[in-house]
């Protein structure tokens, strides 16, 4: 009841994503594995995306810390990714955004590291923020 909107659409939107990979798994084929990775590879990048929203909302103003949280999506799912391929690493676009990977499962630990240390970073600014005094 004392959930804020974006925390039970997240939720929603992550049981529904696990359900999807489940459904995925019950279809057989030579593909099965790599598209459920795929899958949870998404799922960590929504992770860390979210995580970015709420950790951009402790450092100003409601509305820049959402366009602060664009700019940084921005630069992680455009800017990045065409420097890197730029200069011949287009192999490490996984890093950015769930695309296939060799080997399979390097999406996968990308995006739940890149999602962990957002966590870990957003949790520790809000219990920052709740330890400052009040202004006087």
């Amino acid at each position: 009841a004392s959930l804020q909107a974006w925390m039970t659409s997240y939720v929603a939107a992550f049981l529904l994503s696990i359900a999807l990979i489940v459904w995925v798994g019950q279809h057989p084929g030579d593909k099965t594995l790599p598209d459920q990775l795929l899958l949870v590879a998404a799922l960590g990048f929504f992770t860390r995306d979210i995580g970015i929203f709420v950790m951009m909302q402790t450092f100003g103003t409601r509305r820049g810390g959402d366009l602060g949280a664009l700019a940084v999506l921005f630069s992680l799912y455009v800017l990045l990714p065409s420097i890197l391929r730029g200069v011949g690493l287009a192999s490490a676009t996984p890093f950015f955004y769930p695309l296939p990977a060799e080997p399979v499962w390097l999406g996968v630990v990308a995006a739940w590291v890149e999602a962990v240390a957002v966590i870990v970073v957003t949790v520790g600014r809000v219990a920052l923020r709740e330890r400052e005094p009040l202004p006087a």
